[in-house]
């Protein structure tokens, strides 16, 4: 990732993973929520991978080999 910085880079779940300013699918840039508050979520309690706090919730899936995030309906 070129442009990831790597002091705050972090892999969330596989091929997601987030910096201070983006958030990553493999080696793609991922818009949509908030950098700041995005984070993977415990499933044993939501249904749902991952959230940020302005209510968007994600499904992690994969499609022919690649990975994507489903938006789920927000809350």
């Amino acid at each position: 990732f070129s442009e990831a910085d790597p002091k705050t880079f972090e892999v969330l779940k596989f091929a997601v993973a987030k910096d201070a300013k983006h958030i990553f699918i493999g080696n793609k840039i991922f818009n949509g929520p908030d950098v700041k508050s995005f984070k993977k979520v415990d499933k044993s309690r939501v249904n749902h991978d991952f959230e940020d706090d302005l209510g968007n919730r994600y499904w992690y899936q994969t499609n022919k080999g690649e990975v994507i995030l489903v938006p789920v309906t927000k809350k």
